[in-house]
């Protein structure tokens, strides 16, 4: 939080758990984190089935799965690659819906 890097996270609708209003949820104890700088959308499998997590940084792209029939562990390099899948992500994220009402408060 310190360095308030902030979160955003797509699932599919029947795989997503909403965050209490209080910020209460089942994999962290930090309410003021998941209040202020952690948000998720669902969407449908119909449009996207997600399986894999895919983890965007500034200059490089971590795509990982740990499923015991298909374990991957991927990190690519490179800015434009980086820069192309955070355009993914955004045409994504507009067509997901919003779980929670805060997030970024």
């Amino acid at each position: 939080m310190k360095k308030n890097i902030y979160v955003r996270e797509i699932l599919n609708e029947d795989t997503i758990q909403p965050i209490t209003t209080d910020g209460t949820t089942t994999w962290t104890q930090n309410k003021q984190y998941t209040k202020k700088y952690f948000h998720h959308r669902s969407i449908s499998r119909e449009i996207m089935d997600i399986r894999n997590e895919i983890m965007l940084l500034p200059t490089s792209i971590m795509i990982y799965s740990f499923s015991d029939a298909d374990p991957v562990g991927i990190e690519m390099v490179g800015a434009n690659y980086a820069n192309f899948m955070r355009q993914l992500f955004e045409l994504s994220w507009m067509q997901a819906k919003a779980v929670d009402e805060f997030g970024g408060e």
